[in-house]
């Protein structure tokens, strides 16, 4: 078993159709009540709903791809590959995880690449066509004071510079960067693109050097910004795109288990997060 990161992306939500209170959204959604809920979101797959739990404001619960596209299956021995037999009742499901708090009108959503990735188009679809309407909302939150937060950041974990060949020799040069001539000789074109990736360690108190990562991003922020193709930092809990508006995310780390991530344990760390950032959320939200 090993630990994995998860993304989290917290929303803004509006529901219509349905009142926002949880025990109704439970009952509505509950695991006992999946027949009524599928969504055809493609000619093989629905989207569902689903509840497992709640807690005074709180619903834990799976925003699932439901397939019926079934693989096939490789006997690795013969070499005859298989159709897998599934009831008609049965699908494969991709799921993204979600913390909802009604009271607040904010949803914590996992962010699966396998699954659904972000809510906001497929979780409006949703809800607008199990209720017939057209004004339900899931809007991710920006982060307007990106650069600022990210400032504040006393332990860094990554930090990840991209720029292309045309445009190394410059930053190399302003910013004593020597090793990137090494990289950019293996480019052939000058749209090629040279990405410096900088972890710490798995020691348990490992962290990069925010002093000196502050004052290349500084620097690096005066330039053209044209120079620069990718400008990323992430601390434990958080990522911060430096070019770009940033989209508030967090992460979290669960156990990973032959391809099993358990969701109470992310239910669990969810809350930890939400308890810690739901402050300074509403500080933010209140100024978009």
């Amino acid at each position: 078993m090993v630990k994995t990161q998860v993304n989290i992306f917290p929303y803004t939500y509006r529901l219509s159709g349905i009142e926002n209170t949880a025990s109704i959204l439970a009952k509505k959604f509950s695991s006992k009540n999946v027949k009524d809920n599928p969504i055809p979101y493609s000619d093989t797959c629905s989207l569902i709903f689903i509840v497992d739990q709640y807690k005074n404001d709180f619903l834990y619960g799976k925003f699932v791809r439901f397939r019926r596209d079934i693989p096939n299956v490789l006997d690795m021995y013969t070499g005859e590959v298989t159709g897998l037999s599934m009831d008609k009742n049965k699908g494969i499901i991709e799921e993204s995880h979600f913390l909802m708090n009604v009271k607040a009108g904010i949803i914590f959503a996992q962010y699966n690449f396998h699954a659904l990735r972000m809510f906001s188009t497929p979780a409006k679809f949703y809800f607008d066509t199990l209720f017939g309407t057209d004004d339900n909302s899931f809007e991710p939150i920006d982060n307007i004071d990106t650069y600022n937060d990210f400032k504040k950041e006393q332990k860094l974990q990554k930090f990840e510079l991209g720029i292309t060949k045309a445009n190394y020799r410059k930053l190399e040069k302003k910013f004593n960067l020597s090793a990137l001539d090494v990289f950019g000789s293996i480019a052939d074109d000058e749209e090629s693109m040279l990405v410096v990736e900088v972890r710490r360690s798995r020691k348990k108190d490992s962290s990069l050097n925010t002093k000196q990562i502050f004052e290349l991003t500084d620097g690096l922020l005066r330039t053209n910004k044209e120079d620069i193709r990718v400008l990323r930092a992430e601390s434990k809990n958080e990522a911060y795109n430096l070019l770009k508006g940033n989209l508030l995310s967090y992460f979290i780390e669960v156990d990973f288990d032959n391809r099993t991530i358990y969701s109470q344990q992310i239910y669990n760390e969810t809350k930890k997060l939400y308890d810690d950032k739901i402050t300074g959320l509403r500080a933010t939200i209140s100024k978009n």
